[in-house]
């Protein structure tokens, strides 16, 4: 009915609102777990959960708000900095003196213009009738005074024209140098300053992501003694909890109160299998089974890690005082160890 489709699965926490520090004990903090299970290529997530502030100490509390806040007035100063980004260092950049130099020699390169024009409106009849480079210097030399006077006055405004002209171009060109110095200042300024923000943005990112972390961490003996049911990214129509440490999916809708006994149940069957492999068991024994509420009060007890070393992985349940010397399968009398502990004990009571 259910399986268990990864015992070690990668677990993200995002905290989405920063327990407040001065708020009183037992207030709820928003919390949304991402899972992803390499071997299945599958990534979950949850729904947002409601936990207990109590869950951790008033330090990592407040600097979690901490970095929270920074972080927002970070992403604030980057949106910001965009807002101010420079122009673009194509456009010129006019100033005052500049704009009004070049309004004048518009204005003069339009009369100049206007004048080349009248010149040649006024050439002489004989300009008309034969191309003046099919002339040769001695018909030139006998053409009239009003050709040789048209002809200067032409020159020196064809001349005009042209300074005028190079003269505009220089102070485009200086403009569009002065304009590319300036934006490429005003560009490398911005540049720097962003940068300093985003990196200043990744190292808290960083940080509050290592802190959620080991935040993370310290609930899940809490998470671990509940059903929290998850969603997978893709369509599927199968259900998922993420239950003890694992994470288990099923082809029926089930509650988490049935999810909680049929995972229980499978993993006492594991354990029974491991014990009787392991000669734990004499055929025909009715060695009795922990009952699913003290597994809980022990993993809550023990903050689901090993009573001797830390760990947290290949836990196991372990009597102190072994069933077959007078031990009970109370909460007093059972532990949690890893798998290295449990087996370098040996069967005697410590």
């Amino acid at each position: 009915m259910i399986t268990r489709i990864s015992k070690k699965p990668e677990i993200v926490f995002r905290f989405l609102k920063a327990p407040d520090s001065e708020a009183p004990a037992g207030q709820e903090v928003a919390l949304r777990l991402s899972i992803h299970v390499p071997s299945k290529n599958m990534h979950l997530c949850s729904d947002v959960l409601l936990l207990d502030r109590s869950l951790w100490d008033d330090e990592s509390v407040q600097r979690l708000e901490e970095l929270t806040l920074k972080i927002l007035k970070l992403v604030e100063a980057m949106e910001e900095s965009e807002r101010r980004a420079p122009p673009s260092t194509m456009e010129p950049i006019w100033d005052n003196e500049s704009l009004e130099k070049l309004q004048e020699l518009t204005v003069k390169i339009g009369k100049l213009q206007e004048a080349r024009e009248e010149c040649e409106r006024r050439a002489p009849p004989l300009t008309m009738e034969q191309p003046i480079r099919r002339l040769s210097e001695a018909e030139l030399q006998q053409k009239s005074v009003a050709y040789r006077e048209w002809s200067r006055h032409t020159e020196i405004a064809e001349m005009a024209f042209r300074r005028g002209v190079a003269e505009k171009q220089a102070l485009e060109a200086q403009v569009r140098r002065l304009s590319l110095e300036q934006g490429s200042s005003a560009c490398k300024e911005w540049q720097e300053q962003n940068t300093i923000i985003g990196d200043a943005f990744r190292d808290k990112c960083n940080e509050k992501i290592l802190l959620e972390a080991r935040m993370g961490s310290d609930c899940i003996p809490h998470l671990s003694l509940r059903a929290i049911f998850l969603r997978n990214q893709k369509a599927d129509e199968r259900s998922y909890i993420l239950y003890r440490g694992a994470v288990w999916c099923s082809d029926r809708d089930l509650n988490a109160e049935q999810w909680q006994t049929l995972a229980d149940r499978y993993l006492d069957q594991q354990d029974a299998e491991l014990a009787s492999a392991l000669g734990e068991s004499k055929p025909g024994s009715s060695r009795e089974r922990i009952a699913p509420e003290v597994r809980r009060a022990v993993w809550i007890r023990d903050k689901g890690k090993c009573a001797r070393c830390d760990s947290r992985e290949r836990l196991e349940y372990d009597h102190i005082v072994p069933l077959s010397r007078g031990g009970s399968n109370t909460e007093r009398n059972i532990e949690l160890l890893c798998e290295n502990c449990n087996r370098s004990k040996s069967d005697r009571v410590e």
